[in-house]
């Protein structure tokens, strides 16, 4: 299988959210889903920072997978105030989206916020 950022490495499922460039129409990659899992695997002598999985394909801690962080945990600013105000402004200015197709990514954020809420309290 080819791997593609922002993807599952097993199903290919996207494990990031993204959003289509208003002018350009390219995929931009925007944070992390909050149900996504990263997995530390050992490679020789060394371990990887982190291969994405969906929440269907974790893969079992055992020999090769030596730790496992959730996107919560691993990508725990992605989720806070401080990047939803800068989200906002990079998709303004960077994506160049009308006001009511930022709020939808924007509403998709704060949901995916309440969904991590509690795990840093």
């Amino acid at each position: 299988m080819t791997l593609h950022a922002g993807h599952c490495t097993t199903c290919d499922t996207p494990i990031w959210r993204t959003v289509t460039h208003g002018r350009t129409g390219q995929v931009e990659i925007l944070y992390p889903r909050p149900d996504s899992v990263y997995a530390r695997v050992r490679y020789g002598a060394g371990v990887t920072p982190g291969v994405g999985y969906c929440a269907q394909h974790v893969p079992p801690l055992g020999d090769d997978v030596v730790g496992l962080d959730t996107a919560a945990n691993r990508y725990a600013f992605w989720f806070t105030p401080a990047f939803g105000a800068h989200l906002r402004a990079w998709l303004e200015d960077h994506c160049e989206l009308a006001e009511h197709e930022r709020s939808v990514v924007m509403d998709q954020w704060l949901d995916d916020c309440k969904a991590v809420e509690g795990v840093h309290a």
